[in-house]
This record gives C-alpha cells, structure tokens and sequence, in this order.
C-alpha cells in the first residue's frame, strides 16, 4: 500500500492580491479518492465573498468530477488509473488562476480505506474549517459524532461488501427544464443508482432542505425508490429530541428511510435492506 495523498484546494478571490483561502480538500489512498469543500454558508462560505458564486459552485462539480473518473490523462499525456499514486498529479493540473489545487504532501503511514473519510474530516478541520460559532459548533460536535457512527454501522452492515458500492456518489438529475448535478455520501450503482445514502446533521438547514430537495427530484425522475434512501442522522434515542430535530426528522421522513446511526443494531438492519426491493 502507498501512503496517502491530498490536495489543498484554494480560492483567490482577486488575481492581483493574490491572498488564497483554502476551500477544501481532496484525499487520495490507493484508489478510494475522496473530497470535502466549504459549500454550506454556516460552514464559512459567506466569509469567502464569492464574486462568482457559478463558477464558484461548478469548480467544485468538475474537481468531484474528476475525483470519481477510473483514469485521468497527465498533462504530459500519459494516463494513470486512479489506483496510481499520480492520480493525485492528474486531478491537481485541473486548476485555474481563482480556483487552485495545491499538493499537500503525502499522510505517514498507511490509512485502511473505511477511515479515509475519517482522514479527510481531521485535514479539513485542521487546514480548512476556521474557529466556529457556538451554533456552528453544535453543527460541528454533532456531525462528528454523525460520520464515526456511520462508519461503525456502514461497516457492520455488511453493505460496503455489496457490488457497486461508491463512496462520493456524483450524478446528475433532470430538475424542470435543466440537470442539475447531485452528490450523495454513499450508493449502490449497477446500471444505474440502486440505493442512495446521506448523513444529514439535524441541526444544519442547508444539509436537511438539500438532502429532502435531491430525493424528491430522484424520484420524481423514477431513478429511486423511497424504500431505497436513507438519510443518515445522529439523536440519543433515550433523550428528548429538540423541536428543530423533530422538524427536520419529519421533513426527511417524506422522501426517505430515516436512519438513526446513534442506535446502532436497527441502523445496521435498515442499511443491509436498502437496494433489495427494486
């Protein structure tokens, strides 16, 4: 195995004063290329002062892109899988004057790859995410506990073993007259999207309205069923909900399986069954 490798992505938002901000990060070990950026404007956006909030948003569309493809060309022409250390090298020459990937380095040691998402939460926390409000570390606290309940019940699901099985799922759905690109944590692809998987923090109303909007819009489309999403949330099972969790647990119980990690034997039940009824 190779020692991982990451990408620092940055934005600068004026050429001529050249002062990047890191936006986010791309983590790359053996294969399993994973990636996380500022998109939620509780999250830090709104102190980036995005001049083209466009180009801005489809940046990050074609690094995820490039971060799902089997095999990239290098600008020397050569192509490499994406199982080759150089698929870091490849995805880095896709950069512009406002929009950069920087090399990182490379992580001592070896990462087994159930903990890449778990690495590339703890670079972006330290590289990326700058010091918190009290309700952003709410935010923070809860989708910690969130990502390292779900890996435990990912893993004792048995559903990570299943064929087709994709981390960073990027797909695109017809919304109205236009398609729009979604991205989901994790999915189950034959021919075509089997099962859909997103970790939703409760408290967080951009990642509740978005999870709610991209199920809808995929099953309006007839490209999953109900039965077949699962939002992925984190609630003490033997404490009082707050109103606000209430509120959005019954907004994402509409379009999908609702799925609290924090109780974790029904949790690991409800994700071996997603995808078996088509």
């Amino acid at each position: 195995m190779n020692n991982p490798r990451f990408l620092i992505a940055k934005y600068v938002r004026d050429v001529r004063r050249m002062e990047p901000r890191n936006i986010g990060l791309i983590v790359w070990n053996n294969g399993d290329v994973q990636s996380r950026f500022i998109e939620d404007i509780h999250a830090g956006l709104r102190k980036l002062h995005i001049v083209d909030m466009h180009a801005y948003r489809q940046w990050l569309l074609s690094w995820r892109i490039q971060c799902g493809k089997p095999q990239l060309r290098l600008p020397n022409g050569e192509m490499v899988q994406r199982q080759q250390p150089e698929f870091v090298d490849a995805i880095r020459s896709r950069s512009s004057e406002n929009f950069l990937l920087v090399d990182g380095g490379r992580i001592r040691g070896t990462v087994d790859g159930e903990d890449t998402p778990d690495l590339l939460n703890e670079l972006f926390n330290e590289l990326v995410a700058e010091d918190p409000t009290p309700e952003e570390e709410r935010q923070y606290s809860e989708g910690d506990l969130l990502r390292k309940a779900s890996t435990s019940v990912l893993r004792a699901s048995g559903i990570r073993e299943r064929p087709g099985f994709r981390n960073n799922y990027d797909m695109t759905c017809p919304v109205g007259e236009t398609i729009q690109p979604f991205n989901f944590d994790h999915a189950i692809h034959t021919d075509r999207p089997v099962a859909l998987i997103q970790k939703v923090p409760l408290f967080n109303h951009g990642a509740v309205y978005k999870t709610v909007f991209q199920f809808e819009k995929m099953q309006e489309a007839k490209q999953v069923r109900r039965e077949n999403c699962a939002s992925l949330i984190y609630l003490d099972p033997g404490a009082r909900w707050p109103d606000q969790a209430r509120e959005s647990y019954k907004l994402l119980s509409k379009d999908s399986i609702v799925v609290n990690v924090a109780d974790p034997m029904n949790a690991s039940a409800q994700i071996k069954a997603l995808g078996l009824s088509l």
